[in-house]
């Protein structure tokens, strides 16, 4: 065997040795690929979950939360102000 077809014969080893390597990171790149899908999927399902309970709230929810926020502030200060005034 010459020289000439050495370098051929190397050269075709090379090559098939580099579709190994770059098709062995290609099937992990899937794999990896096709979790993250099936992880979106999930989190997809959860969000629809949350969107079908938060369906049933009013649309005046906001101002209910801030009342009872409101309130609670008050219910502080009082309970503030009676223990000022020896109840506690």
């Amino acid at each position: 065997m010459n020289m000439l077809h050495i370098q051929v014969l190397l050269s075709a080893v090379d090559i098939v040795a580099l579709a190994a390597v770059l098709g062995g990171f290609v099937a992990v790149i899937t794999a990896k690929l096709a979790h993250v899908a099936s992880t979106l999927g999930q989190i997809a399902d959860g969000a629809g979950a949350i969107e079908g309970h938060t369906a049933i709230l009013p649309g005046g929810a906001d101002a209910i939360n801030s009342s009872l926020n409101a309130a609670a502030r008050n219910l502080t200060e009082a309970v503030g102000h009676a223990q000022a005034l020896g109840g506690g």
